[in-house]
């Protein structure tokens, strides 16, 4: 599991756990797209070293109480849930999937 502390917008990123649809997700990109599964892991790096990095674009995640996402790439999100200073990665998919069902 990564960790690392990380501060953006007053919210700090100390730790990360993978929830089993976040992994399920993952898994089906290494099969389908090695590139972006790649980019997905470097993202999960890039988001507990420095959340701020541009190409994330850490924002909560409007008409979802507590959920923040992140961008990969393209239209490719991770969803979280943030407690304290640790955060649960719950999804990975198309934008459209992560707004609608984070």
């Amino acid at each position: 599991m990564p960790s690392g502390p990380s501060n953006t917008g007053g919210v700090t990123i100390a730790s990360a756990a993978y929830t089993d649809r976040f992994k399920k997700d993952l898994k089906k990109y290494k099969k389908k797209d090695p590139d972006l599964y790649r980019d997905i892991r470097q993202a999960v790096q890039d988001l507990l070293q420095n959340p701020r990095r541009g190409y994330l674009r850490f924002e909560k995640l409007q008409g979802h109480e507590g959920i923040f996402t992140v961008h990969v790439r393209g239209n490719v999100k991770i969803s979280m849930d943030i407690d304290g200073d640790h955060a649960t990665l719950r999804r990975v998919g198309h934008h459209d999937t992560i707004d609608s069902n984070p």
